[in-house]
């Protein structure tokens, strides 16, 4: 792919604006030009080969769940209405100011254009978009329904984007205050601890004993500092890789020991589950398929075999209550509840119906999890940071009391 730069002119307002524009060829530049309002062209150039490259690798991969969400909410309209798909897509490119997205719906483009199917020009960006919304497209595409499909992409990911919100927001706090505890911790035992034993030793005066403790945890972080900044490395650490992390075995069963995390986890992993498997089966995907994507969708790998399991017992013949029975103890206290929502809506052939009311009643559920968990961490960090600046201002302030009763032993001897 090209990067081009281009310079228009709007032909009624005479507005000039500049452009880049990720494209096979000129041909496919000209259509995102004259898509819509026609703009002129002042000038257009070619950004140097090893230069686009490298931007399409970097910006390719910046396709956010809030990128997500913009682009099916413009997008739906425009398929209900039986617009053509390629315009349909060059105007979108052209509505966002995000390289990244114009890159990924250029790439559309370009694949609807060389006759490509729209589900298969949305797989190679499927580092990006997860295994449901490609297995929608595709169905909606078959059925002739994208309009619909978006539109329910749109409800899927608006969710799954505020629970993100909610949970960033629960964590947002414990995060500040644990690198201020860090920048103060660091500015107490590095700097005025050290010129107080100083002043004490030179004066030949004896310092508390918790000035002591706080002057040794001083010398130790001095001689070892990479111990102040860990817990944000680790914190930064454990942000970045938290997606691999949640697909190592070992990392999943750890976090389920955790009292309310644990709780958390499994909510989320069902509460997903259910409201993915309700979509694809309502949209006519097949079981064993809808399991299966349903599973990658709780987002952990844990419950991934969960619901392979569960796949594996129905391909073998047994239905899906008796397979949802036998695995109820993994979804801890929500494992009865669901079995017995699976049974009711496979004795009524409602399933779809049955997992969509149940995953919404779960996503109230979820809400209720993620306020407690706030109101939770926030005292308790609170109370932790408290405890750790007055421990550290206790240990300055009280020989700073007594340096009277020093100087004048000093001035005895």
């Amino acid at each position: 792919m090209k990067i081009y730069g281009v310079t228009t002119q709007h032909p009624r307002t005479g507005k000039i604006k500049k452009w880049l524009i990720p494209a096979y060829n000129r041909e496919e530049v000209d259509s995102f030009i004259s898509v819509g309002v026609p703009q002129k062209i002042l000038s257009i150039g070619v950004i140097p080969q090893k230069r686009a490259d490298q931007m399409v690798k970097s910006y390719s991969k910046r396709f956010s769940l809030e990128d997500q969400v913009v682009f099916f909410e413009g997008m739906s309209p425009l398929m209900q209405v039986g617009f053509n798909p390629v315009k349909a897509f060059l105007l979108q490119a052209r509505a966002t100011a995000k390289l990244g997205v114009r890159i990924i719906t250029m790439s559309i483009v370009h694949g609807l254009l060389s006759g490509e199917l729209l589900h298969a020009a949305f797989a190679r960006h499927k580092n990006v978009l997860d295994d449901t919304t490609l297995a929608l497209i595709e169905e909606g595409e078959s059925t002739g329904t994208l309009g619909e499909t978006f539109s329910e992409l749109v409800r899927v990911l608006s969710k799954r984007l505020d629970y993100r919100r909610q949970l960033q927001s629960a964590l947002t706090y414990p995060c500040i205050v644990i690198v201020m505890a860090c920048v103060v911790g660091y500015i107490f035992t590095a700097v005025l601890i050290p010129k107080i034993k100083t002043i004490y030793d030179n004066l030949g005066g004896q310092l508390p004993g918790i000035t002591k403790f706080v002057v040794a945890i001083s010398d130790f972080l001095q001689s070892y500092p990479i111990l102040l900044i860990a817990p944000i490395v680790l914190v930064i650490i454990w942000a970045n890789y938290i997606k691999w992390l949640s697909y190592q075995m070992w990392y999943c069963r750890a976090m389920l020991t955790i009292p309310m995390i644990n709780e958390f986890l499994r909510k989320s992993a069902i509460t997903n589950g259910c409201r993915t498997l309700a979509v694809l089966l309502g949209a006519g995907i097949p079981m064993a398929k809808a399991l299966t994507i349903a599973g990658r969708s709780t987002g952990t790998v844990y419950f991934e075999r969960v619901f392979a399991q569960i796949c594996d017992m129905i391909n073998k013949g047994d239905s899906m209550t008796i397979a949802f029975q036998s695995h109820g103890d993994q979804f801890g206290g929500m494992g009865d509840r669901l079995a017995a929502a699976v049974e009711s809506g496979e004795a009524s052939g409602e399933i779809e119906e049955v997992l969509n009311r149940l995953s919404k009643t779960f996503e109230r559920e979820m809400e209720v999890v993620i306020d407690r968990l706030q109101q939770t961490i926030v005292p308790a960090v609170t109370i932790v940071l408290a405890v750790f600046v007055g421990v550290i201002v206790f240990a300055i302030f009280l020989p700073l009391f007594g340096i009277g009763q020093v100087l004048m032993h000093s001035a005895g001897h």
